[in-house]
């Protein structure tokens, strides 16, 4: 199961509870890994009211108590590691201070903040290269505690989704004119600095990359030639790791191109397939796949193990139906319906969460 934000967690702490707890459950299964809906690697790239932290003992001990239900079950689970960077607002950081991102770039479009009420986002404060060692710290600090406070059996920094790591790589939103800016090599460097620092702290065996180059749904499209480009120098650089794997997700396909109102796929060849061709290690590919793509992805070689989300949602039993031969057009398509996806009301969290079988 690919990470997922859901928002459904303890309000005021934002630790997992037992819904929670019972929501990974479900969906854990002998042999199977489960990857965390994104944690904040420091309260400075908090992005949502209600997603995870893992730095308050409330959220360590509510994660172990998700870990230690998802290892009953035989499974496994990865902790998903993200900084927000400029998608978010002031009145969700500490001190009210201004969002951060590679470069001043304002994102278009509103976020949720406490109380429920919709604000617009705004102008990021470009981060000074005094800023960046100790935000690579905190991705660290944070994969550390992960593994050995709550038992996670590795980490997955993400890349992708707009978020700050994304804005460094993407041209869009990297403006700066330093060693993090300007090339692909350099607009690399930062995540690439991270995934060390995680490497070192937990073993690069226990750490995973999240890439989605191309479109988001965070005010940021990269073209497609930035995309191949993009693509061409990480593969390289991962192999070179050992890492866990590379989650290589896409939105260039059905449906989300169209979610976002474009009329064709933005990027005109298979991502999958070109990043195949670049990185040698274990290859996770995920985001509008169907059960029959991906296993002909994976006959042919051009990954090693795909990666579902919505399908998860009302599936939790998913990896025993594909065993039992359904196909995607057998599966509950409920997951499907995106009123479902996040909870404002806790009252209500169950629904759209908890309560498939």
């Amino acid at each position: 199961m690919s990470a997922m934000t859901r928002l459904r967690m303890s309000p005021g702490s934002e630790a997992p509870r037992e819904l929670n707890s019972l929501y990974y459950e479900q969906r854990a299964s002998a042999g199977g890994l489960l990857v965390s809906e994104c944690i904040y690697s420091d309260p400075t790239g908090r992005g949502y009211v209600r997603a995870p932290g893992l730095h308050t003992q409330e959220q360590l001990s509510g994660w172990k108590q998700v870990v230690d239900r998802v290892h009953a079950k035989g499974g496994y689970l990865y902790a998903q590691l993200f900084h927000a960077g400029r998608i978010s607002h002031p009145s969700l950081l500490p001190g009210g201070q201004q969002t951060l991102s590679a470069s001043s770039v304002k994102p278009t479009g509103q976020l949720y903040v406490e109380g429920g009420v919709k604000k617009e986002y705004e102008t990021p404060r470009a981060l000074e290269l005094s800023d960046i060692p100790p935000l690579v710290f905190q991705f660290a600090k944070t994969a550390k505690a992960a593994v050995e406070q709550c038992g996670f059996d590795g980490i997955e920094i993400h890349a992708g989704n707009g978020y700050l790591l994304h804005q460094f790589l993407a041209a869009q939103t990297n403006q700066r004119s330093d060693k993090y800016g300007g090339s692909v090599e350099n607009r690399s460097r930062l995540l690439l600095e991270v995934v060390d620092a995680c490497a070192a702290e937990i073993g690069p065996e226990r750490v995973g990359v999240k890439l989605q180059p191309g479109l988001t749904f965070a005010d940021l499209v990269q073209p497609e030639v930035e995309v191949r480009e993009s693509l061409s120098h990480l593969g390289p650089e991962l192999s070179k790791r050992g890492l866990a794997y590379v989650c290589l997700s896409s939105l260039n396909g059905e449906p989300y191109y169209k979610l976002l109102g474009l009329q064709a796929p933005h990027v005109g060849f298979d991502v999958f397939e070109r990043f195949r061709e670049r990185y040698t290690g274990t290859l996770m590919i995920n985001g509008g796949l169907s059960v029959e793509s991906a296993e002909s992805y994976i006959s042919r070689g051009k990954a090693d193990l795909a990666s579902f989300g919505v399908p998860f949602i009302a599936n939790p039993r998913l990896p025993a139906l594909v065993a039992e031969g359904k196909r995607s057009a057998d599966l509950n398509p409920a997951g499907w319906n995106t009123g479902i996806w996040y909870s404002k009301d806790p009252s209500k969290d169950a629904a759209g969460y908890t309560e498939f079988e």
